[in-house]
């Protein structure tokens, strides 16, 4: 299978992540990942923030063990399931 840009990646832990871009050059494969939700979180004066996780560079032989890549037109069952 190969993986693609638009892809979505679900963890072991059950996060959701979109495969948001993929490099290749002489020495591997490199996939860019930015989680699906946003988390919220307290700034210093305690505001309330939004932040995603975004994640460069991960390569292929570690990316194999994260979890499960879902293809782009097959997610839309497994969203409503995780996210109503």
């Amino acid at each position: 299978m190969t993986i693609k840009a638009g892809d979505y990646l679900l963890t072991k832990e059950k996060q959701l992540f979109r495969i948001v871009n993929v490099h290749t050059d002489t020495t591997g494969t490199y996939y860019d990942i930015k989680s699906y939700r946003s988390e919220n979180f307290k700034f210093n004066d305690g505001d309330l923030g939004w932040t995603t996780q975004y994640i460069q560079g991960i390569p292929r032989n570690r990316f194999r063990h994260l979890g499960k890549v879902i293809p782009e037109d097959k997610i839309t069952k497994t969203l409503k399931i995780l996210y109503g």
